[in-house]
């Protein structure tokens, strides 16, 4: 060996076009759930449980992505497809929902600054979720996106 590991498209040879459906799976699930969102949200669960059991199952999803798959053995473009597609539908509980509670939570005079401040978080997070990978990747990806699916979802139950 040359000091080349194999990445994840070499050892399920995946092409362009396979890991463009996976991604058009994940995108068309994600803009679905948004278009079905105050149908779901307003008649089934409050925007915060919503929100919660969203991303909560979303973490699950993750970590079946990049987990169980692995262990498993499953190589499948298909079996991948299915899993971003899904993990698409449960995220987009996430992102729509918090701006929507964060406009009702302040006035419009005030939506520039709260937007722009709160924006950040996105990037602190980055950061903080780059040294968090970082201090169990030696252990492997799969410890990683264990320690992360985890963190997400704890964070989900205490919310």
């Amino acid at each position: 060996m040359n000091g080349h590991l194999p990445t994840i498209p070499d050892m399920m040879d995946y092409t362009h076009q396979r890991f463009g459906m996976t991604t058009i799976s994940f995108l068309m699930s994600y803009y679905t759930r948004i278009k079905l969102r105050f149908t779901l949200e307003t008649w089934i669960l409050p925007f915060c449980s919503a929100m919660q059991y969203g991303m909560m199952l979303s973490a699950i999803m993750v970590f079946t992505f990049g987990c169980v798959g692995k262990w498993a053995g499953v190589y499948s473009v298909y079996y991948y497809g299915v899993l971003w597609g899904l993990n698409g539908l449960l995220q987009s509980a996430g992102w729509p929902t918090t701006v929507a509670i964060m406009g009702n939570w302040f006035g419009q005079g005030s939506h520039g600054v709260i937007f722009g401040v709160w924006s950040a978080n996105a990037s602190v997070g980055n950061i903080i979720d780059t040294f968090l990978a970082a201090s169990v990747l030696h252990y492997g990806y799969q410890v990683e996106i264990s320690v992360e699916s985890a963190y997400t979802y704890r964070l989900c139950v205490y919310a």
